[in-house]
């Protein structure tokens, strides 16, 4: 009832007087009284609740709003780029990779191929969500022709869903990033399988180099991984190893960070060397697992690291 009283008293109130803020979500605060430290204002009903209803007092009262901006909603940055874009509208999002409802596997119109899309919408969201996007643009675009990198295919945008003034008026927005998709799974996958071939001594060392590689031109760029790990290395179709999750700044993973770096408040904020330094920890770590699945020989084992 106190749900269906709440959409009845919506109804009621005039919205189109209501100095709503162009292109940013409304907060709207309904008091009884008007607050002195704002600049309330008269809210006019369009007609009066219920006798029954939980807002009945509203009746013989006056009410009075403020505005403001509501901060918490999810932030869609102008998008000023120059690459290549697609429009949102021609994405369809299949199926949620892994645990992560904002990255999905995805189709284009008109294209039978499978990609990954991660976008901004999520069930939980933070403000910082929105810069770690836009810097992975920004490192995508850096890394444009890298083999063992994943690669960008669009930055996806449209019209600002919040929206309120004439079309035309605002630039796209970013929504997300429309990536390359590697059919074969993790290398995390590979760690925990069983399948004799993939324990041959020749995958690994492929595999080493593919990732020494990637990393040394991500650093070589200017750019710390800063949560590599299994989970981040995907198997291309020709099952070369390919790095993932390059913002650089989208958070860490204990077990695969640094240790002087775990009392830090804001890891992907420490200085260059620290941040080069668990990168390199958290290759010795992943080159370590290699060893242990492979069973190599001394001289294997030499080769590897």
């Amino acid at each position: 009832k106190r749900w269906h009283d709440f959409r009845a008293l919506c109804r009621y109130i005039n919205f189109d007087p209501l100095p709503l803020l162009d292109d940013k979500f409304t907060e709207l605060f309904i008091t009884p009284k008007p607050d002195p430290s704002t600049t309330a204002q008269l809210l006019l009903l369009k007609e009066l609740p219920s006798s029954d209803s939980d807002y009945a007092t509203f009746r013989k009262a006056s009410l009075w709003f403020h505005v403001r901006e509501y901060h918490e909603y999810t932030r869609y940055p102008p998008y000023i780029g120059s690459g290549r874009t697609m429009h949102l509208r021609n994405i369809q999002r299949v199926e949620d990779i892994s645990s992560h409802e904002h990255v999905n596997t995805a189709r284009i119109s008109g294209d039978e191929r499978q990609y990954v899309y991660k976008g901004m919408d999520r069930l939980i969201y933070f403000p910082h969500d929105t810069k770690v996007l836009e810097q992975e643009l920004r490192n995508l675009e850096l890394f444009h022709g890298s083999k063992r990198i994943v690669q960008l295919v669009a930055a996806v945008i449209s019209s600002s869903p919040y929206q309120s003034r004439e079309s035309g008026a605002s630039p796209p927005v970013l929504r997300g990033i429309l990536l390359e998709y590697h059919p074969n799974g993790t290398l995390h996958d590979i760690l925990q399988s069983q399948e004799p071939w993939m324990h041959s001594s020749s995958w690994w060392l492929r595999w080493a180099f593919d990732i020494s590689t990637a990393l040394a031109y991500m650093h070589q760029m200017g750019v710390a991984h800063m949560d590599l790990k299994p989970k981040n290395v995907v198997m291309s179709k020709e099952w070369n190893a390919i790095i993932i999750d390059v913002s650089g700044i989208g958070g860490t993973t204990d077990e695969w960070l640094l240790p002087e770096l775990f009392e830090s408040l804001d890891r992907c904020s420490e200085s260059w060397e620290l941040r080069v330094q668990s990168d390199t920890w958290a290759l010795g770590k992943i080159l370590a697992l290699m060893v242990k699945a492979m069973n190599a020989s001394g001289k294997e084992e030499e080769k590897l690291l």
